[in-house]
């Protein structure tokens, strides 16, 4: 199964991160390793528009 399409984002700051977040909170999710998230997104459980790395 295939990721959907899903634009990654690495802020090189906790600043950064803040302000995306802040801007795209709604359609963006977080991953810090992707466990979790990517697995999901696998199964159209999340469909995140955005991936922010932290």
């Amino acid at each position: 199964m295939r990721l959907p399409d899903f634009e990654y984002v690495e802020p090189d700051s906790i600043q950064k991160a803040v302000l995306f977040l802040k801007e795209h909170g709604e359609e963006s999710k977080i991953t810090a390793g992707g466990t979790d998230l990517f697995p999901s997104m696998k199964k159209r459980i999340s469909r995140p528009s955005y991936v922010v790395s932290l």
